[in-house]
């Protein structure tokens, strides 16, 4: 068995109905069925920054910035169902200040946190505290 990337294609390890294309994750490596929708195992996609981006585009497209925190500066996971933007801009004295916006999913569509979760944080260390924590309200 050689080592796959994902635009190549094989026919071993087959699928469990046997006849199914697949390639190797791009995280872990390990076998995986050729997807429309990605080339990472769901192990894998849950942890990548740019699969919470691309989840977060869903909700928020790149052309939609906060006036307050205009320049995002990272992506990232929550939880499954939760993904979150981290993004840096200038408060109205000039000091610095981060933003948390969280999108979540419900029903398999990723869509808008309603619950409060948001939040203004005056230091980037705050910022990622608050979603290692499960950003909770």
């Amino acid at each position: 068995m050689s080592d796959l990337d994902i635009t190549e294609r094989g026919r071993e390890p087959r699928s469990p109905d046997g006849d199914e294309d697949w390639c190797r994750c791009l995280g872990c490596g390990g076998p995986l069925p050729l997807k429309p929708e990605g080339d990472y195992c769901d192990a894998c996609w849950f942890g990548t920054e740019g699969q919470a981006q691309y989840a977060f585009r869903q909700v928020y497209p790149a052309d939609h910035v906060n006036f307050m925190t205009p320049k995002p500066i990272g992506f990232g996971w929550v939880d499954r169902d939760t993904v979150y933007e981290i993004s840096e801009g200038r408060g109205f004295d000039h000091e610095p200040i981060f933003g948390v916006s969280i999108v979540v999913r419900v029903d398999g569509e990723w869509v808008k946190d309603e619950s409060g979760r948001s939040k203004l944080m005056f230091t980037k260390q705050d910022a990622l505290d608050y979603v290692r924590k499960g950003a909770r309200k």
